[in-house]
């Protein structure tokens, strides 16, 4: 497993791009009171970056399930952090056994002696293999549809919103 990635992703050039034209203007005063502007203005244009790099990095977590994507802001700027997926094995769902349901299910004759093998190596029965797996199954479901709803509530442009895994800091009431 690869360990985690953290690049620099330098806002200057950003803020570079909009000085740069004012090179243009004849009036010293008038180009000092632009270039006030762009100064004040800055907080919001990191604030307006990143939400955009937001977007781009939940549509980069939406394609793939190996790797999962950050942005932190800190004193030192902002960084896009990239770091393998540890999830882990998926806990087992406790269910109460005091009155179970019985449940036909109809496989084919090489699945149901693969399962059984399967579960005889787990030194289980082929009962407990089946209601093991179907649990982790299920909570696999219900994780990725919890994973998903944040996401479109990302996506949704909540002003003020931000994963939980990211980490906003110095911003003057940024949330």
């Amino acid at each position: 497993m690869t360990a985690q990635r953290r690049t620099r992703l330098d806002l200057g050039t950003l803020l570079t791009g909009l000085e740069q034209p004012l090179q243009l203007i004849d009036s010293p005063e008038r180009r000092e009171q632009l270039q006030a502007y762009v100064s004040a203005a800055r907080p919001q244009v990191e604030r307006a970056a990143f939400d955009l790099l937001s977007a781009a990095v939940a549509a980069f977590n939406d394609a793939t399930r190996e790797t999962q994507a950050k942005l932190e802001y800190d004193m030192t700027g902002l960084h896009l952090v990239v770091e393998p997926l540890n999830e882990g094995p998926t806990p087992e769902a406790s269910f109460n056994d005091s009155d179970p349901e019985r449940v036909t299910l109809r496989l084919p004759k090489e699945l149901k002696d693969l399962i059984d093998s399967l579960a005889s190596q787990h030194g289980m029965s082929s009962n407990n293999w089946y209601v093991r797996e179907l649990s982790r199954v299920i909570g696999r479901s219900v994780r990725d549809s919890l994973r998903e709803e944040v996401r479109d509530e990302m996506r949704s442009g909540r002003r003020g919103y931000r994963a939980r895994s990211s980490k906003l800091k110095g911003f003057v009431g940024g949330e």
